[in-house]
């Protein structure tokens, strides 16, 4: 049994420290089916209508339900276990380690961001998170958590947070847009606007 963790750590992710040095490796984490609107990513791929590219940046909405949901989903992985520990505790992984441990490999070949797996049809974005891909995620998640119970912000509020609302994976699959389209669409600009 020892030798099969082994296996899996071995054909996981680096971890990287704030100097980009790997410091470990962490196990795949399992991709959540059964959150995402379309369950198995072969759906996705056989669509030809759904993907990044289909859609105007204030419409990579997700839920703050839904943020929480998948951040709450990420939390209990073994995979963020791995990671907390190798970085010196949970409030030491950030968004740039969700983004390689979680959101590409989640994403990747769908040419979807995890907003877009979240919702068949999502709606026009209401409010914008800014926060650093270097700080601490768990922070980011217990921020929202704090603006929902003590500000009253509703959990329906269609969300842009770029981790999650823009596709990652740089894989150029034909329904996704590389970052650098998307960066293009001026989408920080267009949610603001908005």
């Amino acid at each position: 049994n020892g030798e099969n963790n082994t296996e899996e750590v071995m054909d996981g992710n680096p971890i990287k420290d704030s100097n980009w040095e790997t410091i470990g490796m962490a196990p795949p984490a399992p991709r959540p089916n059964s959150l995402f609107s379309f369950g198995d990513i072969n759906t996705i791929r056989d669509s030809s209508e759904r993907g990044q590219k289909f859609l105007q940046p204030v419409n990579w909405s997700l839920s703050v339900a839904n943020f929480i949901l998948i951040a709450e989903y990420i939390l209990k992985t073994e995979t963020w276990l791995v990671l907390s520990q190798a970085k010196g505790g949970e409030n030491n992984v950030t968004t740039h380690d969700i983004n390689q441990h979680f959101t590409i490999p989640w994403t990747s070949g769908s040419g979807c961001s995890i907003a877009l797996l979240l919702a068949l049809h999502p709606g026009e974005v209401e409010l914008m998170l800014s926060h650093s891909w270097s700080g601490s995620f768990k922070q980011t998640l217990a921020a929202i958590k704090t603006l929902v119970t003590m500000h009253f912000l509703s959990p329906e509020t269609l969300m842009f947070f770029c981790a999650f609302s823009q596709y990652q994976a740089e894989d150029n699959i034909s329904n996704g847009l590389t970052i650098q389209q998307q960066i293009t669409m001026e989408p920080f600009d267009r949610v603001i606007e908005a």
